[in-house]
């Protein structure tokens, strides 16, 4: 079956929920002030591949005038537009302050050593480690447990896979935008042993629970 990085924690933590969740038909989504703050920031990026020398003045304008133009009737908008505005330039005042030599937003990663399983996911950002090896970020609207999640380690090895390298040169994190900081792990091979080996029992156990509804449906 196909999993993504993302429903790993809804799966680890109920499992016939999750199941329930996979046979039902695909909401939309609804735009958010987060959203659009996380296509600006890659937006950024790409006017900074370019060698724009205005690429955070351009962005900050793109970031408005999508905002104006999407978000415009929501609640608090004016507030809102001023506050992410600032964490978008917060962003990019952390970006460069890392000097992290820029490869690409929008990565796209698998994870095929779980029998039977596909695992894929979204890295918003990678870069190079100029001490060696590679970072990935992603992005998030609040500050969270994320380390603790089943897909740091998940991604740190697909990414040490992909690339060729030990699990120990990649770093894997997050920007937080409500604190504008960030950070990352690198974790021990084996705890990425034992993830890998949790993942494969949750998804066993949604298999599991997926059989069983399909014999009750009508």
């Amino acid at each position: 079956m196909k999993f993504s990085f993302s429903e790993l924690e809804r799966a680890r933590k109920e499992p016939k929920k999750f199941a329930a969740s996979k046979l039902k038909a695909i909401t939309g989504f609804r735009s958010t002030f987060p959203m659009y703050w996380i296509l600006a920031a890659k937006y950024y990026h790409k006017l900074r591949a370019t060698n724009n020398p205005n690429a955070k003045r351009d962005t900050l304008r793109h970031f408005t005038q999508q905002c104006q133009e999407k978000l415009s009737l929501s609640k608090g908008f004016n507030s809102k537009l001023l506050q992410y505005g600032d964490q978008l330039d917060a962003y990019i005042t952390s970006y460069e302050s890392l000097n992290y030599p820029f490869v690409k937003t929008n990565k796209r990663v698998e994870f095929r050593k779980i029998h039977g399983n596909i695992l894929s996911g979204r890295i918003d950002r990678i870069d190079i480690n100029p001490a060696g090896g590679y970072v990935a970020t992603n992005f998030e609207a609040t500050a969270s447990d994320w380390e603790t999640r089943l897909r740091i380690p998940i991604t740190q090895r697909a990414l040490a896979e992909e690339f060729g390298c030990p699990a120990s040169e990649i770093q894997v994190g997050m920007f937080c935008i409500e604190s504008a900081k960030h950070s990352y792990v690198t974790l021990p091979d084996s705890d990425i042993n034992s993830a890998v080996s949790e993942v494969g029992t949750v998804l066993n156990s949604v298999e599991t629970e997926l059989r069983i509804l399909r014999t009750k449906a009508p």
